[in-house]
């Protein structure tokens, strides 16, 4: 399986809640070959490090196969997060949305992008 985390703390003006910025992230990762053949829950989390930035929504979605490279997913995912508005500023800043690789069949890459 690959699994990835689905993450957002702020508002878009496109899609409205962080929730439904969660969603337009699963959508856009399926359109782009990504798309989830298991889905957790949606949840809330504090962020981490704690600060006084709004509590996260978050899911984690599976899926079996994609033709798609480690590599190319992460253009993918990156590309994803700048569609839906994410900007990067400092580290742990508040985002509109947050894609992370939690696992990779049961590869390990161990150099940078």
């Amino acid at each position: 399986m690959i699994y990835f985390g689905i993450g957002s703390n702020l508002p878009s003006e496109t899609f409205g809640t962080p929730l439904m910025n969660c969603r337009a992230a699963i959508k856009r990762l399926a359109d782009a070959g990504l798309g989830a053949s298991v889905q957790s829950p949606f949840y809330e989390s504090a962020p981490v490090p704690i600060s006084d930035q709004p509590w996260y929504v978050n899911c984690v979605i599976g899926l079996t196969e994609t033709t798609l490279s480690p590599r190319e997913a992460l253009a993918v995912w990156l590309e994803v997060e700048r569609g839906l508005g994410r900007v990067r500023t400092v580290p742990n800043a508040a985002r509109i949305a947050d894609i992370d690789l939690i696992g990779w069949h049961d590869w390990v890459i161990d150099e940078p992008p």
